[in-house]
């Protein structure tokens, strides 16, 4: 499971949110990837005072898990037929 802010995300990956969201919702769609939704508190104990937010926890699937493990990655540098990456 990983999780980052979407202004993170952004500047990590530099992907724009509307890109995001159509790319995790077009995983979803093909039961690559789930989101879980959970809450955060301010402390290690729930408050009634706490605020109430939120966070979304993406997962990849049990089959997304498999097809990443089963396909070999390319050797760096290259696709393994002499080809440069760029």
């Amino acid at each position: 499971m990983i999780w980052f802010s979407t202004d993170e995300f952004a500047k990590r990956y530099n992907v724009s949110h509307k890109t995001h969201a159509a790319g995790t919702k077009e995983l979803m769609e093909v039961l690559l990837l789930t989101i879980e939704r959970g809450s955060l508190s301010s402390g290690p104990t729930h408050s009634v005072f706490d605020t109430h937010r939120k966070r979304n926890a993406f997962r990849l699937t049990a089959v997304a898990q498999i097809n990443a493990a089963a396909k070999p990655s390319p050797p760096p540098g290259g696709d393994g037929n002499g080809a440069s990456p760029w």
